[in-house]
C-alpha cells in the first residue's frame, strides 16, 4: 500500500536525533528503563551496528521532504542474534548505572518484547504530530510487512498500550488482533495488548 508524496526508506545513522525523538514520544517509558540519560544512550545505540537499537532496524518515512515518521522492527532471527550484543552495549553505556537499572530491565524485558519464530515485530511507531493523518503510519507498517514477506516471517506483531485507542483501532484497521494482554508492573501497572496480523 503507498501514498502519494510519502517516501519509505531504510534510516541511516545520521537520523540519530529524530530517532531519539520519536522512540520517546512512542514509548516515553525508556526514560524510566535507561534513566536521564536516555537521549544519549539511544542515539549511540541507534548510530551503530549489531543491536535491536540500530538504524539497521529502522524504517524512516518522509513527507514533502521532512522526516515523518519511523519504525522500529526486526525478525526473530535479529532478536536471537543480538539481543546478548544490545544487552552489553547497553552495558558500556550505562557503565555504572547499569547495575541500578537492571532490575528494572529484567523485569521489562521478561514480559515484552517477546519475539517468537515466524515474528517480524514492530517495537516502536511514531508519527511526528504535524504529519498525523497522512498514512504514515499505514505506509511504515504496510513497508514493514513487505520486508516481513522477504524475510519469510509468518506474522507481524506488536504491543499497544491498551489506554492508547487511537493506536489500537488504528492497528485493528490494518487487519491485527489481539492475542493476549500483559501488564507491566514496572512501568506503573500499564496495560498493553499484543497484537498480530498474518502475513
Amino acid at each position: 500500500m503507498a501514498f502519494e508524496n510519502i517516501i519509505i526508506r531504510r534510516a541511516t545513522p545520521h537520523d540519530a536525533r529524530p530517532f531519539h525523538e520519536l522512540l520517546l514520544m512512542s514509548a516515553p517509558f525508556y526514560t524510566t528503563l535507561f534513566g536521564h540519560d536516555s537521549e544519549r544512550v539511544l542515539t549511540s545505540m541507534f548510530r551503530h551496528k549489531r543491536n535491536l537499537f540500530s538504524y539497521e532496524h529502522t524504517l524512516a518515512a518522509e513527507s514533502g521532504g521532512e522526516l515523518a515518521g519511523m519504525l522500529l522492527c526486526y525478525d526473530y532471527v535479529a532478536k536471537q542474534s543480538e539481543s546478548i550484543p544490545t544487552a552489553l552495549a547497553l552495558f558500556r553505556e550505562l557503565k555504572s548505572d547499569m547495575l541500578l537499572k537492571l532490575p528494572v530491565l529484567i523485569s521489562y524485558y521478561s514480559v515484552m518484547d517477546i519475539v517468537r519464530k515466524g515474528d517480524f515485530y514492530l517495537n516502536n511507531l511514531a508519527v511526528y504530530p504535524e504529519h498525523r493523518g497522512k498514512h504514515i503510519a499505514t505506509s511504515l507498517i504496510s513497508a514493514a510487512g513487505d520486508e516481513a514477506k522477504c524475510e519469510k516471517a509468518v506474522r507481524l506483531t506488536l504491543e499497544a498500550e491498551k489506554e492508547n485507542i487511537d493506536a489500537v483501532r488504528l492497528y485493528e484497521k490494518l487487519g491485527f488482533s489481539t492475542y493476549a494482554e500483559t501488564r507491566v508492573r514496572v512501568l506503573g501497572d500499564t496495560n498493553f495488548l499484543r497484537m498480530s496480523k498474518p502475513l
